[in-house]
């Protein structure tokens, strides 16, 4: 049958590594290195074979090549063959291999090993180990041994009592098993890797009497079969064994009763030995045994059922005058170097708040030595909260298996052996109900053997938040933002969530796996312009809360163009205009806002809103208007608001009366004049009074001006004298001025001819040159001008005469 002992010695190397944890919700990962030895048997008896166990556990990411090398310590006094301690008897399991044997300045033997990195998964803990067998010496006195192993900055150590030969054996039957012990010290433990190390020695005539007739039996245990021993250290001849068995000659005792060595004689009685397979019986026929001679019967017995229990190993003699029995329970040992592999995982040991499955993994695999046998039982209790919803994968050639109706409990039971060419793999699925960020759900499996429970490693899930909240803010004010659209792309750019902040300007994404995303903003909030700026996250997995992530936005603002005009005249744009913009609670934002030479003012970047202008200074010439010029500026608005703003010009009007000089409720039209500014320019002509006498002109600019005639009313003589007057500063009211005429007299001579010598001034100015001066009648005009008919002759005559004289 093959060597079923694997499955067994790891398993029970994780018993002993701390993984004795409670198996459902129990957290069993370690978090540190740690290191344990053990010894057996315990105490040590001569010739005894000890097993040194040493365990090395630590959790994922813990063995590094920087821990240095394991020491294990072996006591010198324990040894008998210190080249026992050798890669043959030196068994450490993976990732740690064997490099050398030293001793130290003691003495005690020092077994070195060093970690094999391409062995070292680094997301799984390690369960690692080392067994060494070795014979123990001939003790002649009790006394005592520390074994201790060091690795990693960490130590254990066992003391262990020796007992000496004081009471050696010198009985006529003695049965010894030579291999480890259970606890009890009662109890041989069979090896399942090594099978040979299982060694029984039974002791015949140490009493070194004449016996007749002697006949040894040994019945083996229940499902336990023979196999080819180790040879006794230090025993010399011929170690050919029939049917498994060997016998060895005491070649003589000293003076204390010890045997002084050993030959193998097998072949002296290959007639004598035989093995009764189906009765499972040892028997050998040593016939007459004299008192010079003492002999040992070897084998070794190996396991065949893993779940074989405790069996009773009984051996017989029967001789003349004698019949003795001697029994030895036995049964497998379960904590050997790790020989086989039955593993625990998890889909996830990260799971996201929004999940509420996950698959759990059993992983059957054989190292090396015996198969899984058939009929072993495993069970799979879940946590809290949780409930298998279906096995999703299993080999029902190799396996049965049931759920319990609660959905609690898996449980398996292997219907053929598992070798290591048919390693096996279990599935199955649970829901969780009602998770909560930070839940760690833990989960382990349960190996039933041989009365025992032995445990996987530990698959442990832990609840995270995997949420992305965004908040959307005015870049400058912090308010929150609704209403703008977002989307999440994974590291493919694959869209993986989209929404719109709500009324409070948040958004909360979907739970997202871990990995690493990116926001984009794909619609700005109204009135506001589009984050161009991505955001990147990471979900880890360890995140408590949802991740917060914060998008400004700027807001649009608008613009407002303010064109200064002339009130009358929009063609005429007004520069050097002043004024100061004023917010919708009146308070001041701009002043000192001028026209530009095109009269325009140009400003950028108002927030929406109730804004007014408020003239501060009129353009030259110009009245000031202090009426506030209200606007509006929209969201999102998209073009330059447009305000035109015109001026009344600061001028004044004069109106001129002409009147008789004798008679001023006389007015006279027809005269014309012109009208000069302060420079004599002339700044317009051919003024004429009209029916009321009366020029009016309107819209003069502040400052000093002046009426001239150019020409007279019909039957008035011509007044050039300037009538001066002067518009002030925002005048209001019109300046009245008065301009008289003296009637042209035809009885006057040229010498009392009036020119327009009167003053001009005004109203109160009456333009009286010469107060005895007479309006000429119409028969004086005839007069007038035949006067100077005759005159203009005369001045003819004269010329012609002079001319005359001159010849």
């Amino acid at each position: 049958m093959k060597k079923l002992g694997i499955i067994f010695l790891m398993l029970t190397l994780l018993v002993s590594t701390g993984l004795t944890q409670a198996y459902a919700g129990t957290d069993a990962d370690l978090r540190s290195i740690s290191t344990s030895i053990s010894v057996n048997p315990d105490p040590i008896e001569s010739k005894q074979n000890v097993e040194v166990k040493a365990s090395i556990n630590g959790s994922a990411g813990d063995f590094q090549e920087s821990n240095g090398n394991v020491v294990i310590t072996i006591p010198k006094n324990t040894v008998a063959a210190p080249n026992e301690l050798k890669p043959d008897n030196v068994i450490p399991t993976a990732p740690f291999e064997y490099v050398d044997t030293i001793q130290d300045e003691n003495g005690d033997y020092q077994i070195i090993l060093k970690i094999d990195m391409d062995q070292v998964d680094e997301n799984e803990a390690i369960h690692a180990g080392v067994t060494i067998n070795y014979v123990a010496p001939l003790f002649k006195e009790d006394g005592s041994g520390t074994f201790k192993i060091e690795y990693a900055n960490t130590q254990d150590s066992k003391d262990v009592t020796i007992i000496g030969e004081q009471n050696k054996p010198d009985q006529l039957f003695y049965k010894w098993y030579q291999y480890s012990l259970d606890e009890s010290k009662e109890v041989g433990l069979l090896d399942i890797n090594q099978p040979s190390k299982n060694r029984f020695l039974l002791a015949v005539n140490y009493s070194q009497k004449n016996v007749s007739n002697v006949v040894v039996t040994d019945t083996l245990p229940e499902y336990t079969e023979l196999t080819t021993p180790e040879r006794l250290p230090g025993a010399t001849g011929d170690g050919t064994t029939v049917s498994d068995i060997r016998i060895l000659k005491v070649n003589g005792f000293n003076e204390n009763h010890e045997p002084t060595g050993f030959s193998y004689v097998t072949n002296q009685f290959a007639d004598k030995i035989s093995y009764n397979e189906a009765q499972k019986q040892i028997v050998v026929n040593f016939g007459d045994i004299s008192s010079s001679e003492a002999y040992l019967v070897e084998y070794a017995i190996k396991s065949t059922n893993l779940d074989m229990g405790t069996q009773i190993n009984t051996a017989n003699l029967k001789a003349d005058g004698y019949d003795l029995t001697r029994e030895f329970p036995v049964k497998p040992l379960l904590a050997s170097a790790t020989s086989f592999s039955l593993k625990k995982s998890v889909n996830k040991s990260k799971i996201n708040i929004g999940e509420n499955h996950l698959e759990y993994k059993l992983e059957f695999g054989v190292k090396s030595g015996v198969s899984i046998p058939a009929g072993v039982k495993i069970t799979d209790p879940v946590p809290d909260k949780m409930t298998i919803t279906e096995v999703t994968s299993i080999n029902s050639e190799y396996f049965d298996y049931t759920v319990s109706e609660d959905g609690k409990i898996l449980e398996l039971t292997t219907k053929k052996e598992i070798t290591a060419d048919t390693p096996q793999t279990v599935t199955f699925a649970v829901d969780i109900d009602s998770l909560a960020v930070g839940d760690e759900y833990t989960n382990v499996g349960i190996l039933h053997i041989s009365g025992e429970e032995l445990y996987t490693n530990s698959a442990t899930t832990v609840v995270y938040d995997g949420r992305v909240q965004i908040i959307k803010v005015d870049k400058e004010t912090k308010e929150r933002l609704p209403g703008a659209t977002f989307e999440i792309l994974d590291s493919d750019g694959n869209k993986v969530f989209e929404g719109t902040t709500d009324e409070n300007g948040e958004l909360m994404s979907i739970p997202l796996e871990i990995g690493q995303y990116t926001i984009v903003e794909t619609k700005a909030p109204e009135g506001y312009e589009i984050s161009g700026e991505t955001k990147s996250i990471t979900i880890t997995g360890d995140e408590k809360e949802p991740v917060i992530v914060q998008v400004d936005n700027t807001l649009i603002t608008g613009s407002v163009e303010l064109t200064k005009t002339d009130e009358k005249d929009e063609a005429i744009l007004l520069a050097g205009a002043e004024f100061k913009l004023l917010d919708s609670d009146g308070n001041v934002i701009q002043e000192n806002i001028v026209t530009d030479a095109n009269g325009k003012i140009l400003i950028n970047n108002l927030k929406p809103g109730e804004y007014s202008f408020v003239e501060t200074k009129a353009p030259a010439g110009y009245l000031l208007d202090e009426t506030p010029i209200h606007f509006t500026i929209d969201k999102a608005q998209g073009e330059v608001l447009n305000l035109s703003v015109t001026n009344k010009k600061d001028t004044g009007s004069v109106l001129l009366t002409k009147v008789d000089k004798d008679d001023q409720k006389t007015v006279l039209s027809g005269a014309e004049f012109k009208l000069l500014d302060a420079n004599g320019k002339e700044i317009e002509t051919n003024l004429v009074t009209n029916e009321d006498g009366e020029i009016m002109v309107k819209d003069l600019a502040p400052g000093k001006y002046a009426f001239v005639e150019t020409k007279a009313p019909k039957g008035y003589k011509l007044d050039e004298t300037p009538v001066e007057f002067t518009i002030e500063k925002e005048q209001v009211e019109m300046i009245k001025v008065m301009k008289v005429n003296k009637k042209d007299s035809s009885n006057e001579t040229d010498n009392d001819k009036d020119y327009g010598n009167g003053n001009g001034n005004n109203t109160n100015n009456n333009g009286d040159n010469n107060s005895n001066s007479k309006l000429p009648s119409t028969g004086d005009v005839t007069i007038l001008l035949t006067i100077l008919v005759g005159g203009f002759l005369i001045y003819l005559g004269s010329k012609e005469l002079k001319k005359k004289q001159a010849k």
